[in-house]
């Protein structure tokens, strides 16, 4: 399959000057993955909440709520998933159902496409605001990795980017 590029200015992205994209909020867009050699493409809804997130709109916290952000690319977002089967609506379910004393939310931060760098900046103005209680940083490092050191302009010497070379997109 051919990686997913977000583009700026069509269906959930608009441009933003510290991350190149970021989600466009007030918006409800249908997409489609990109299928595997004879796949048929799959349909899905990304809708974006007044505050910037695939997410359900958050208000002030409730006294002895417990948020977590989850923050990441596509893997974190639910990309190609109805918004209920993303993952941080798959973690609140889980933790729900463990009968905690205490309401727990998990807020969808991730952006298809993100690399850490970009998922910090995503953050501090998106997510801050929310005032998580955790944020937990899903990493995926077959591109986040060369992101971020591509990104600083740095390569440390146990670093072999000839890896990311084989593998097939």
């Amino acid at each position: 399959p051919v990686p997913f590029i977000p583009r700026p200015g069509r269906g959930a992205f608009e441009a933003d000057p510290d991350c190149l994209w970021t989600l466009k909020p007030n918006t409800k867009v249908e997409h489609s993955t990109t299928p595997a050699e004879g796949g048929e493409p799959k349909k899905f809804w990304v809708e974006i909440s007044s505050q910037g997130i695939r997410d359900r709109e958050f208000g002030p916290k409730e006294p002895g709520e417990f948020r977590i952000a989850l923050v990441g690319d596509s893997l974190a977002m639910g990309w190609g998933l109805a918004v209920e089967k993303a993952p941080p609506r798959a973690l609140e379910r889980a933790l729900r159902a463990r009968g905690l004393d205490r309401e727990v939310s998990v807020i969808n931060m991730g952006v298809a496409g993100f690399g850490p760098w970009q998922e910090r900046h995503f953050f501090l103005k998106r997510g801050l605001p929310l005032e998580p209680d955790l944020v937990v940083l899903e990493l995926y490092p077959e591109n986040d990795v060369h992101n971020t050191l591509t990104r600083v302009g740095k390569y440390l010497q146990c670093y072999d980017k000839g890896w990311e070379d084989i593998v097939v997109y």
